[in-house]
């Protein structure tokens, strides 16, 4: 996934939300799980990112063709290049909203896993196992 998020630019957290929310590619699996994505979905992502730091939502673009998305993101760059200097043209929102996206993702992660962690050890409290141990204390069965 590594290779793939730095040749397409998108962000593994985006990349997933992309795969499961709008099914824009659908990678094999190894047999421990991992995507192995081909040359052709790598340059749909490629495309799909691109045609979004135009101004569009995936949404609106992810059931489009290559071609088509060939088209819009050569229209873009026809038109950054019509405006004059490259450097000059400001970031779109489509580029916050990623950066903001992946941050809220990244912060939910790490609050489930906070809720995830505070629960288990309630739950070992209640069943009597002390922190740090394996130890339990009573509670009906064989030792």
């Amino acid at each position: 996934m590594r290779v793939v998020c730095r040749r397409t630019g998108l962000s593994a957290e985006l990349l997933r939300v992309w795969e499961r929310r709008h099914q824009v590619v659908k990678p094999s699996r190894t047999q421990t799980g991992r995507r192995l994505y081909s040359d052709a979905e790598i340059e749909r992502l490629a495309l799909l990112y691109r045609a979004t730091l135009g101004g569009r939502t995936i949404g609106h673009v992810a059931g489009l063709s290559n071609p088509a998305l060939a088209l819009l993101v050569r229209q873009d760059a026809e038109a950054e290049a019509a405006q004059g200097e490259p450097g000059q043209r400001p970031v779109s929102p489509a580029a916050d909203a990623t950066a903001v996206v992946g941050e809220a993702l990244r912060a939910n992660r790490e609050a489930k896993e906070k809720r995830r962690l505070g629960a288990s050890r309630r739950g070992a409290a209640r069943r009597g196992v002390r922190s740090g141990s394996l130890e339990w204390s009573g509670g009906g069965g064989a030792a």
